[in-house]
């Protein structure tokens, strides 16, 4: 009788343990989809904000007279929407794929290369002045598809 006892309270320690491992286990499962959900909230609201850059690019790449200025302003919203969203993904302890950080950081050396020649196109006149508008331009054109690119990347995703 006693063996019995003893072989019935120790099941039923087993199945207690085990559903309290199962409870912590599911919850923790609950948190990483939490935390999954703020990531896509954030990355969904960031990545419709450089959909926007995508098209003011294409804008200043398509204008002749505000040109410079067009494209300063988008390179400058990019900046500015990026560091935005560093700092919130930053604050909120959420990291990045290696993949999408490494797509973000290239983005960034894009802008920071093109807003360096715009600032030597301001210093150029006559030919040479032109020259670089038209390679600006070019610049200006792949980086507003890698932004695309990225967008519908990350939208697949």
């Amino acid at each position: 009788m006693i063996t019995k006892k003893f072989s019935w309270l120790y099941i039923f320690s087993l199945l207690v343990s085990m559903m309290l491992v199962t409870a912590s286990c599911n919850q923790q499962g609950n948190q990483q989809k939490d935390k999954d959900k703020k990531e896509n909230k954030a990355l969904a609201e960031f990545k419709q904000n450089m959909k926007e850059i995508g098209d003011a690019v294409s804008d200043a790449v398509d204008s002749n007279d505000t040109f410079a200025e067009k494209a300063n302003d988008a390179l400058d919203n990019f900046e500015t929407k990026l560091e935005n969203f560093e700092n919130k993904s930053e604050n909120s302890g959420e990291k990045l794929s290696a993949s999408t950080q490494q797509t973000l950081d290239n983005l960034k050396q894009e802008s920071n290369h093109l807003k360096q020649q715009l600032k030597e196109l301001a210093n150029e006149s006559g030919e040479n002045a032109e020259e670089l508008k038209a390679k600006i331009k070019d610049g200006l054109k792949k980086f507003g598809n890698n932004v695309k690119d990225f967008v519908s990347k990350e939208n697949q995703d």
